[in-house]
C-alpha cells in the first residue's frame, strides 16, 4: 500500500472509511476541488469561502457540500465526479444520455483534438517515472508531478468517454457514421 515510514493524514480516507457513504461523497468532493485547482480554485470559481469548501471536504467536520456547489464545480471542471460517486452509491453506474433528434451535436466533438492530451501527459509521467529509476530516488515533487498528471488524466479521459458514449449513441440512432474531418477542421 505505502512505503515504510508513511503516515496517513487525518484527511486521507482509510480503506474502512470508503465503506462509509458519508466519508465516500466528502472523498469525492476532496477529488473534485483537486481537479478544479484546490480549495482556493474552487472556492473562487463557485463564488463561496474558502473555509466552506475546506469544511465540505473535511471528513471530521460535520458540514456536507451542498447540492448547488457540487453541480457548479463539476459543470466548471466538465467532469461528474460526485455525481458518478452517487449513482454508484445506490448502484448504478452513470452514462450521458443519448441527444433528441434535432439536437445540435456540434459541441460533443470539440473534446476530440484536445484528447491527445491524455496521451502527452502518459508520456510526461513515463518520464518522470523514468527519471526516478535512473536516478534511483522519488522525490516529493516528482511524486507530486506524477500525481499531477494522473489526475489531468483522468478528468480528460471521463470527458472522452462521455462524448465518446454520446457519439456513439447518436450514430446508433442515425445509423450514419461520425464524420470528423469536417468538425476537426472547423466545419459542419
Amino acid at each position: 500500500m505505502h512505503g515504510v515510514g508513511y503516515m496517513r493524514t487525518k484527511c486521507e480516507p482509510s480503506d474502512a472509511d470508503l465503506t462509509d457513504p458519508v466519508l465516500k461523497i466528502k472523498h469525492a468532493f476532496r477529488m473534485l476541488v483537486k481537479q478544479a485547482g484546490g480549495v482556493e480554485a474552487a472556492a473562487a470559481e463557485v463564488g463561496i469561502s474558502i473555509a466552506s469548501i475546506s469544511n465540505y471536504t473535511n471528513p471530521n467536520k460535520p458540514d456536507q457540500v451542498r447540492v448547488d456547489v457540487m453541480h457548479a464545480l463539476e459543470r466548471a471542471i466538465g467532469d461528474p465526479v460526485m455525481l458518478r460517486v452517487l449513482a454508484d452509491l445506490h448502484g448504478f453506474e452513470l452514462t450521458p444520455k443519448a441527444p433528441a433528434d434535432g439536437d445540435d451535436h456540434q459541441g460533443l466533438d470539440i473534446h476530440l483534438p484536445d484528447s491527445m492530451d491524455v496521451t502527452l501527459k502518459a508520456a510526461e509521467i513515463g518520464q518522470a517515472l523514468a527519471d526516478a529509476i535512473e536516478r534511483g530516488v522519488m522525490t516529493e515533487e516528482t511524486a507530486l508531478r506524477i500525481e499531477d498528471r494522473c489526475g489531468r488524466i483522468v478528468s480528460r479521459a471521463v470527458k472522452m468517454r462521455d462524448v465518446a458514449a454520446r457519439i456513439r449513441a447518436i450514430v446508433k440512432k442515425s445509423r450514419k457514421p461520425w464524420s470528423l474531418r469536417a468538425r476537426v477542421k472547423g466545419g459542419e
